[in-house]
Order: structure tokens, then sequence, then C-alpha cells
């Protein structure tokens, strides 16, 4: 896994769960990124998860590999499928939580993996991240959850979110939804990512421009697409 970049992309179509209905395009959506990153596989290794092999064990064992690589290395994570803000047991607070097939017991919370899991694991002070969520981040209305709470949470849960170490790219801010467009065949972060990479603005692999003015355009190209699409 020694190489410049570090990619694992997971789309995750269905999950057991009732109130969360079937997704058309987060399989594919992952499959089409990971080929993006696989067309240089001297700069980039790419793991695909989808379906019912994007379980907790394989997600948090590659994040594990990662973290014990030595020397810089930037990690991208790309997730597609559905998505939630829930409020964690022990301090209350709003957790983003994508949701996989998990191998483990099915019960309350099973199928849901926190980001601050692969934060925390991510740690290596030599590695970048660049964490992809096309995914929703809103709560259940059934939660007992504060207007507070929300306001707490959005300073580091914006549409794009630039750290010292990571970066967060996500379809939604807190208790937004994310869209898949059947017209674009794609979720829309996801379409609208891998056109921006394809242009004059690409940054990853064949960078042309900076990481911020890529972030820019892809964020202009979403709203735009939210804009026009919901009125």
């Amino acid at each position: 896994m020694n190489n410049p970049y570090n990619v694992l992309c997971i789309g995750v179509n269905h999950v057991p769960v009732r109130r969360l209905s079937k997704l058309d395009y987060a399989e594919k959506d992952a499959k089409t990124v990971a080929k993006y990153f696989d067309t240089l596989k001297d700069k980039a290794h790419v793991t695909l998860l989808t379906g019912e092999n994007a379980t907790r064990t394989n997600v948090l064992n590659w994040v594990k590999q990662c973290s014990n690589i030595q020397g810089k290395l930037t990690v991208i994570i790309f997730f597609a499928g559905h998505g939630s803000a829930e409020k964690d047991e022990n301090n209350k607070k709003l957790e983003r939580c994508l949701w996989i097939n998990s191998n483990l017991d099915t019960g309350p919370g099973s199928h849901q993996l926190k980001t601050s899991e692969i934060l925390n694991l991510l740690n290596n002070p030599l590695h970048q991240l660049i964490f992809l969520i096309d995914a929703c981040y809103n709560f259940d209305p059934k939660q007992e959850v504060s207007i507070q709470d929300i306001f707490k949470q959005f300073k580091e849960s914006e549409r794009m979110t630039g750290l010292k170490q990571y970066a967060i790219i996500s379809a939604s801010a807190v208790n937004q939804g994310a869209l898949e467009d059947p017209q674009l065949g794609h979720g829309v972060l996801t379409y609208y990512f891998l056109q921006t990479m394809a242009g004059k603005y690409t940054f990853f692999l064949r960078r042309k421009i900076s990481f911020f003015r890529f972030l820019a355009v892809l964020d202009k190209r979403v709203r735009n697409h939210r804009f026009l699409t919901d009125t």
C-alpha cells in the first residue's frame, strides 16, 4: 500500500434497516470513483468495497493498515450510501454516521460506522486525509435533538470543512439530505466530483490547481445543481 495515494471507495445501496430505502447509484458511484483513481496504478493503490463486502471489519482493517504506513501519504476515502446524524449515547453530541452492511449481529447501531471511528484511527501526523461523503447528514425525527445541538455541530460540519490534517467533502451539511439524480445516473456530489476531476480543474493525480480551488469549483457546481432542481 506504499503509494502516494491510498484510496478506499465504499458504496452501499441497501442496508437491512426498515427506515432506509434502497439506493440506486451508491455502489455504481463507488465503482466509478475507484476506476478513476485506478487509472494511474503507479501513484494510487485502490481498494473497492461495495454491498456486503463493505463491512465494519473490512473498512477499519483497511484504515489500520494505512495508519501503520511510515512516511508521507495521502489517504482518500470515498463513501456513497446512506448517512445520518445520530446522538452519541455517552457525550450526547451529534455524530455523523455512515450506514454499512455490518457483519455484526443485528441490533441498534450495528450498521452505523461513525466517521469519528475512522478519524481517530488515522492519526499519523505525516498523513493527509481527504474524506468524500456522498450521503445525507440528517437525523431521525424520533430522536430528541435540539436546535442548539445542531448549531453546536454546524461549524465543523459544513459542506466542505478544511482542517490542518484532513478535509471533509460532504454532499450535505447538518440536517441536509444528499441527492441521487436519475438524469445524471449518479449521486449529485459524485457526478460533479467526477466532472471536475476530468476537466481543467483537476487536483488529484494530474494536479493542475490547488486543493482549495478544486473544492470551490466543486462546491459551486453542487450548489447550482441543488438550486436548479429545488426550484
